[in-house]
């Protein structure tokens, strides 16, 4: 089992002040996230939505519902970047079609890890 970050309530999360991440944004960092769990050694493999909401910087109003990330993760889904795994609950992964010409890098530094975000390109998010 791997170890949490301390204070890494969902409860928590909820009452601290709203982030307001756009839909592109959100889609770049749950794919930073899943690649770097590609190894399975950062967190739990494959990923609940829960803990994906934690990792990618969700609070306040966009922690409460699971609209935000969802309307980001179908998307992912229908250009086979991600794809789910289990149901109940949603577990999530990285496509075999995303990884089969290789992945873009992601950054290792734990102050910046939204720096390369800038080389995912997906198609039209509205």
């Amino acid at each position: 089992m791997k170890v949490h970050p301390k204070g890494y309530r969902k409860s928590l999360m909820k009452k601290m002040p709203d982030s307001r991440l756009e839909t592109e944004e959100i889609m770049e960092r749950i794919t930073t996230v899943l690649l770097k769990n590609m190894e399975e050694k950062f967190r739990e493999a494959p990923m609940k939505t829960k803990d994906l909401m934690k990792d990618i910087g969700l609070r306040g109003k966009q922690i409460k519902t699971k609209r935000f990330i969802n309307d980001a993760l179908f998307l992912l889904m229908a250009q086979k970047v991600v794809h789910k795994v289990k149901q109940n609950p949603i577990r999530w992964e990285i496509h075999e079609e995303y990884r089969k010409y290789g992945v873009p890098p992601v950054s290792k530094e734990k102050r910046d890890p939204w720096r390369l975000t800038h080389l995912l390109n997906f198609k039209r998010t509205k």
